[in-house]
């Protein structure tokens, strides 16, 4: 999700992003969110990343960057886990349980 300056059609000419402004909407944070966070290679998203697809070094660091991705969420979760109510704690509980991390 971009917040780099845009001209007044609302577009990044250097990365072709969107500019959220006071007129934004949930849908658009919502789409944004699918199509650049919520894919196998995040990291090609990254401003000035995408030439890096189909390099080598490009495929090591996509590598690293989802590795890092997946400690991150782990971390996240573990503070959560340890600073919430008892209800939230439960459900966590309950989701690493069930074994299955598709859902």
């Amino acid at each position: 999700v971009s917040t780099q300056s845009t001209g007044s059609s609302g577009i990044n000419a250097e990365y072709g992003t969107e500019q959220w402004t006071k007129t934004s909407n949930l849908l658009q944070l919502f789409v944004s969110i699918q199509s650049l966070v919520l894919n196998s290679t995040p990291y090609y998203n990254e401003a000035g990343f995408n030439k890096y697809k189909e390099t080598q070094s490009g495929e090591v660091n996509a590598k690293l960057y989802n590795e890092m991705i997946i400690f991150k969420i782990l971390e996240h979760v573990s503070s959560m886990y340890t600073n919430s109510h008892e209800a939230f704690r439960q459900e966590i509980t309950s989701y690493f349980k069930c074994g299955d991390y598709t859902n």
